[in-house]
């Protein structure tokens, strides 16, 4: 093999060296001689191929290490975008950090703003309560819910209003809804802040008629010794077709009686004055500044609250003022006294139980007139503020954690073992996460129950007449179902009243209910079982009342069934041997009256 290579190199070296190179050109010509540029020619192609063949081995070896170098390459990119999502990473948990920082530092100044509001508001009463004798000169620089507040009565829902009147430039008080009550007000616009020794109340209304039944009839006029919703007294012009009468009357335990009643000269669909004058013995009553009664007064009442009021149809109120005031240069008029005989005389005699009604404030029957543009947010017809009376507990924190209710709850709610730790939530009522949609109810009552916020606190109330209810009405929270829990909230009930919290929840005709009760001051715990009420214990308590909120705690070990219930931090009544092994839900309860709820807090009990 070696003899032939060798003979093969031997053979194109002697091209190179050979002036005379034979070469085989077929085997019919035979060997024909070469010249030496032949050679060359041949010599250069091989060269050529030679180099050649040297550049794709090269580009093979290069080939060979291209993988080698993209690796690295790859590598190198790997460990940049390892540092740059490091890098990320350091930041991401830095920007974090400073979220938190920030999200922490927000809750403090909301905290810090709550209080200086909470502050400022009960200074702002506080210095109200001082000046409450002070008299009062409606402006119109202040918007209606600084001084005012709206009672309405038997299911009315009226509408307060400023509006300014650009014919006349003036601004005046509106009831804009066209409402009708035969006998008591439907609804009363009261001086929050105000109170009426001696001196006068007067005010010019334009009454406007009621188009629900064919005679032109309106009623308005003023409201005066307001001892609480059911209690007060009331002077009111009324028009029926074009006659007027001017009359004096008296609510006593919601039932209407009137005193005195008179036909007077007035003109329908113009504005006319009202003015009372109080003075220790007696009230006279002016017509357009002219006196058409006098009254008698046999109490002397040194809180004589004062307010507006209609009645029947609508009415537009202007100049008012209440106090004692110089008449003549607040209102550039002149009182002008009557003949005897054009005035009718009589006497307003406290009865007993008129008399002995104690003055208080029912703070969930009162609810803020609202309007667009008003001092508070307006919030339409789900959210009302209340009369802000500043509580001793009346603080509360509110800063809680969210609440996870991304699961489907149905009515027919479980109540399994196997569920109980995924459905017993803790939850805690406030102004940032409460939604009334999270709540079942019974008789489809849902849109009767009403929200209402006092300082950024939620109270929830049922919307129907306070003095109507009769029927049993509940809430029932659907995103937690607990066996051993422990349940909180603060309740305010007026007179007349029994209502509380039920737990153990199953459905309509199984559940545990605790109620207070205002009228008979008592502590009662019960149980529905298939339809069927049980009493279980009941306890007096000297210290319910309709001033205050009431604090109840429910401590319910209900495997080892065992109940507590605490009132204002004492408890009264402990129940054993009430076992009861499936979970129930948490709920508000009014059996009849009227209550506010708010701070409500379940808490399952561990250990």
């Amino acid at each position: 093999m070696k003899s032939c290579i060798y003979s093969v190199l031997s053979f194109f070296l002697s091209l190179k060296y050979s002036t005379k190179v034979f070469a085989l050109k077929g085997v019919q010509e035979g060997l024909i001689p070469l010249g030496k540029e032949d050679g060359s020619l041949i010599i250069n192609s091989l060269l050529k191929y030679k180099d050649e063949m040297e550049a794709q081995m090269n580009l093979l070896k290069k080939n060979e290490n291209l993988p080698n170098e993209v690796d690295s390459q790859l590598k190198e990119l790997y460990d940049q975008i390892k540092i740059v999502r490091e890098t990320q990473l350091e930041q991401k948990i830095t920007l974090l950090n400073f979220s938190k920082s920030l999200e922490q530092t927000k809750l403090s100044f909301f905290k810090m703003l709550g209080e200086y509001e909470n502050r400022i508001n009960q200074l702002e009463y506080t210095t109200m309560d001082i000046k409450k004798y002070d008299p009062f000169i409606e402006k119109f620089m202040y918007p209606i819910s600084k001084y005012w507040l709206k009672i309405d009565f038997a299911n009315v829902k009226s509408l307060w209003k400023y509006e300014k009147k650009k014919k006349g430039n003036y601004i005046s008080l509106n009831q804009e809804e066209d409402i009708t009550s035969l006998k008591t007000p439907a609804t009363i616009l009261l001086l929050r802040y105000h109170k009426l020794m001696e001196g006068y109340i007067h005010i010019d209304m334009l009454q406007i008629s009621s188009s629900a039944n064919q005679a032109k009839q309106s009623t308005a006029g003023v409201v005066f010794h307001f001892l609480n919703p059911q209690n007060f007294r009331l002077v009111e012009l009324s028009f029926i077709n074009e006659e007027a009468f001017c009359s004096v009357g008296e609510v006593s335990n919601s039932m209407y009686k009137r005193i005195l009643s008179r036909r007077v000269n007035a003109q329908s669909g113009v504005f006319n004055s009202l003015t009372c004058e109080f003075t220790a013995t007696k009230m006279d009553i002016f017509l357009n500044y002219k006196k058409v009664m006098e009254v008698n007064l046999t109490h002397i009442y040194t809180n004589n609250t004062v307010g507006l009021f209609t009645k029947m149809g609508r009415a537009e109120f202007i100049n008012i003022l209440s106090g004692n005031i110089h008449f003549e240069k607040a209102l550039k008029q002149k009182l002008m006294d009557s003949r005897d005989a054009d005035v009718l005389r009589g006497n307003l005699l406290d009865s007993y139980r008129f008399s002995k009604k104690i003055a208080r404030d029912d703070l969930s029957v009162y609810e803020m007139p609202y309007a667009h543009g008003d001092y508070d947010s307006w919030f339409g017809e789900h959210m009302d503020n209340v009369y802000p009376v500043p509580d001793s507990n009346s603080y509360h924190e509110m800063d809680e954690k969210k609440r996870d209710v991304s699961y489907n709850v149905h009515d027919s709610h479980i109540t399994g073992k196997e569920q109980y730790d995924r459905l017993c939530n803790s939850y805690h009522m406030n102004t940032t996460h409460f939604n009334i949609s999270d709540w079942d109810e019974n008789n489809n009552t849902l849109s009767k129950w009403r929200v209402i916020n006092e300082y950024g606190i939620i109270r929830i109330v049922f919307n129907d007449s306070y003095k109507n209810i009769h029927s049993k009405s509940w809430l029932v929270y659907k995103y937690s179902s607990c066996n051993s829990v422990s349940v909180a909230a603060y309740l305010k009930l007026e007179n007349e009243t029994k209502a509380g919290l039920l737990f153990r929840y199953d459905n309509g005709d199984n559940m545990y209910i605790l109620t207070i009760s205002t009228s008979r001051k008592e502590v009662v715990l019960k149980r529905y079982e298939n339809g069927t009420e049980i009493i279980l214990m009941s306890r007096y308590a000297k210290n319910i009342n309709s001033f205050q909120r009431h604090h109840v705690l429910i401590d319910d070990v209900g495997e080892k069934g065992t109940i507590h219930v605490f009132l204002d931090s004492e408890e009264l009544l402990s129940l054993n041997n009430a076992p009861y092994y499936k979970s129930g839900m948490i709920g508000l309860y009014i059996e009849h009256g009227y209550a506010s709820f708010d701070t409500l807090k379940i808490g399952p009990i561990k250990g």
